[in-house]
């Protein structure tokens, strides 16, 4: 069979208009049409082109969004239109955005409705926190870091339809989304400039406030004790208040540089809002400036914010931990720093204002939110500006948390057994979270619904593993590892002045080394040792060795 331009036409081909030139059918385009054009390419549900004579089909954001077809002008569903069918056409509202953009027509809506869900939402919102604040027991405020940082990051991406539901639900509340629960696009404006405006000023007018609350109360706090408490609880409020918004408000500040371009025919729009041109206006310009601003206020002002003021108490924070394991063992050592830095707090009132960055944190480890911190803006900022759902932004993130997985397993920076191992499981949770996401990415679509429903729930139970651990197992867990601090130093006491053999060649005898080392003497050869809690180290740097009772 010959098409008009004497072609032979062949399944899984389309002729280009170019001299009857017959080209494969791209990813996205119907196969099993004989005949088709560029002009006449029939693409399946799910995806999108700018133009007839366009010839890079796009993947939509949400499949839902378009409907496919041959006619260019209408590719996306009803309510839904350009880049992608990822914006609201008029009349309709956006609810969510990007892969979880829904537009809800404004037809019998009212304002009132859409306000009393509105302000029920925000009360909602300020009751988790204000319960996050309150909480005092480190197991659930671990909890809550991890899930914070683990489920706000999972959005974006493809996943089977109950985890979706899942991750949509829990992760509006971790991101502080209110515009992704409410129709307010049929009252006023929701696009992306509103919530930077939105997410960035309200913080810094809430910190203004507890600022000038603080200051208020310093000169009372020098003879008023309660004044001194309560001073202290609002710095705790201060820095509770930025440790929970940096990781939304960065992603937001973030996205207004990430844009995806169509070509020059079609413009570049913001991968975060595709109703938003960009390099377009003196308003798009003006929000970039503005971003860049705030740059320096939440993704770098707030780590720099904590390194200041820890690093300003650095010499109380550490409590002289280290030099404690060169007396005694390690959880000695912790003990007594743990003491020192207690006793610090009580002469020091600054200090004991930034319990919230390091109560949780051994002595030696006063900085680790910081890096905590590092961690959160790689795995929610900084990713923005790889596209959504691609197998890049995917294996960045697994990357990134099984670089952090090992810091954790390798520092074990927590005060408690129990929370060293918590982190671990959650840096876990992250990483097969988004083995998930690859493995849908690579093709999970030829599996049967059965075994895709075995994976959805996999994928939710692995968000629950961190709660369960909380709730059934914190004793349990944390006596049964609690043997890591407990004995490592006393490992290495057991064999002071212990007479030690080896099956090194050369090597005769040995005999305990000054202050807590070991000094191994060969025949004809150089004297080898290694050292133990005395030395400050934790190496042996010769063959096997074995110890004898002691």
């Amino acid at each position: 069979m010959k098409d008009q331009t004497g072609c032979e036409v062949v399944t899984g081909y389309y002729n280009d208009g170019n001299e009857g030139q017959s080209i494969a059918i791209p990813n996205g385009v119907k196969k099993d049409i004989l005949g088709m054009t560029l002009q006449t390419l029939d693409l399946e549900e799910g995806f999108w082109r700018k133009s007839p004579d366009s010839v890079e089909i796009y993947e939509c954001l949400n499949s839902k969004h378009c409907k496919g077809g041959v006619n260019t002008t209408d590719l996306c569903s009803d309510g839904y239109s350009g880049p992608l069918c990822a914006v609201c056409a008029s009349g309709y509202a956006a609810v969510g955005s990007q892969q979880q953009l829904t537009c809800e027509t404004c037809s019998g809506i009212s304002d009132f409705k859409i306000y009393v869900v509105f302000v029920g939402v925000a009360l909602l919102f300020a009751s988790i926190f204000y319960f996050i604040f309150r909480q005092s027991n480190e197991s659930t405020q671990e909890l809550i870091r991890s899930q914070s940082g683990s489920l706000a990051f999972c959005y974006g991406l493809r996943f089977p339809n109950f985890f979706n539901g899942f991750t949509n639900f829990f992760g509006s509340i971790f991101k502080m989304d209110l515009f992704s629960i409410a129709p307010l696009g049929c009252s006023t404006r929701t696009d992306h400039y509103t919530t930077l405006l939105v997410y960035t000023i309200v913080p810094l007018v809430l910190g203004i406030v507890l600022f000038v609350a603080w200051k208020r109360l310093e000169d009372r706090a020098l003879n008023d004790d309660r004044s001194k408490k309560l001073r202290n609880k609002i710095a705790g409020i201060f820095l509770a208040m930025t440790f929970v918004v940096l990781p939304a408000v960065s992603v937001t500040i973030f996205s207004t540089f990430a844009c995806q371009d169509f070509g020059d025919d079609y413009g570049k729009f913001m991968k975060v809002d595709y109703s938003i041109a960009c390099d377009d206006g003196v308003e798009y310009w003006f929000f970039w400036l503005y971003a860049i601003a705030m740059i320096f206020v939440y993704p770098l002002g707030i780590p720099g914010l904590y390194t200041y003021l820890l690093r300003d108490k650095m010499e109380k924070l550490e409590a002289g931990q280290a030099k404690f394991e060169e007396e005694m063992g390690a959880k000695e050592a912790l003990e007594k720093a743990l003491e020192v830095r207690a006793e610090h707090e009580k002469t020091d009132p600054e200090l004991r204002a930034l319990t919230f960055l390091y109560e949780s944190y051994e002595p030696r480890y006063w900085w680790f939110e910081v890096f905590e911190t590092g961690r959160k803006l790689c795995l929610t900022g900084f990713l923005v500006f790889l596209t959504p759902r691609t197998a890049t932004q995917i294996v960045m993130s697994m990357t990134i948390s099984i670089m952090t997985t090992r810091v954790y397993s390798g520092a074990k920076p927590f005060t408690s057994d129990f929370n060293d191992r918590f982190a671990e499981v959650a840096m876990w949770q992250l990483f097969f979270t988004m083995f998930g996401a690859l493995a849908i990415r690579v093709d999970l679509d030829g599996e049967s619904l059965q075994d895709r429903w075995y994976f959805d729930m996999f994928l939710t139970l692995i968000q629950f593993l961190p709660l369960l651990i909380v709730v059934f197992m914190n004793d349990k867990i944390g006596a049964t590892y609690s043997y890591d601090k407990e004995t490592r130093a006393s490992e290495w006491e057991r064999l002071e002045g212990v007479v030690v053999q080896s099956d090194a060649i050369g090597i005769e005898e040995g005999v305990a080394g000054g202050e807590g080392g070991f000094e191994m003497r060969g025949l004809g050869r150089e004297s080898v040792g290694f050292d133990g809690p005395a030395g400050g180290g934790r190496h042996v740097q010769i063959g096997v060795v074995r110890g004898e009772g002691g």
